[in-house]
């Protein structure tokens, strides 16, 4: 199983951010916008994906076995939520996300595996 560590970059404001909304209403709102991802599988280089969305999904989505891959992310509940929203379209070919990993909880396993 691969690893695939993420990070998206969004566009906020004062008024449309995390602080004021849920991951949900910021994912969903109008103004939402990917701006750019950063993107590592195991212990690869790390590349810097922006540009157009559609051509950011149809990367995200075609370059990677995702049923056969865990997820690592800072915040996997954003990060997560926005790579479904980027998966969902693929779902009539069968993509499973088997796993997302959020970094405070990857830390707290390795703190007790050196215990």
């Amino acid at each position: 199983m691969e690893l695939i560590t993420i990070d998206f970059e969004t566009y906020y404001d004062k008024d449309i951010s995390l602080k004021k909304l849920t991951t949900e209403e910021y994912i969903r709102h109008p103004e939402f916008e990917v701006i750019g991802m950063s993107i590592k599988v195991n212990d690869g280089e790390t590349h810097w994906l922006s540009g157009d969305f559609n051509d950011l999904k149809e990367y995200v989505c075609r370059s990677y076995n995702w049923s056969e891959c865990a997820v690592l992310a800072h915040n996997c509940m954003f990060d997560g939520a926005i790579l479904h929203w980027l998966l969902v379209y693929l779902l009539a070919y069968g993509l499973i996300l088997s796993a997302c990993l959020a970094l405070s909880t990857v830390s707290r396993l390795v703190q007790v595996s050196k215990t």
